[in-house]
């Protein structure tokens, strides 16, 4: 099992219409995304958090795990 210290994250700035396509996608997988006052956050079924998104200007700034979206 994976621990939350040993998940490499990764930034990047992602505008608004392509995040939403994101957490649209990570529902469908059965992870949990809450609505926060200042963006959004995933978690696993088991709690730990795998993407955190806080609102810009017109994009966000997104935190999430590196493997999370493979092409």
């Amino acid at each position: 099992m994976i621990t939350p210290d040993q998940i490499k994250f990764v930034s990047r700035v992602i505008d608004k219409p392509t995040l939403q396509k994101m957490l649209k996608a990570l529902r469908r997988a059965g992870f949990n995304v809450e609505k926060l006052d200042a963006g959004y956050s995933v978690t696993t079924q088991k709690g730990t958090e795998v993407l955190k998104a806080m609102n810009g200007s017109r994009a966000y700034l997104c935190r999430y795990a590196e493997n999370l979206f493979v092409s």
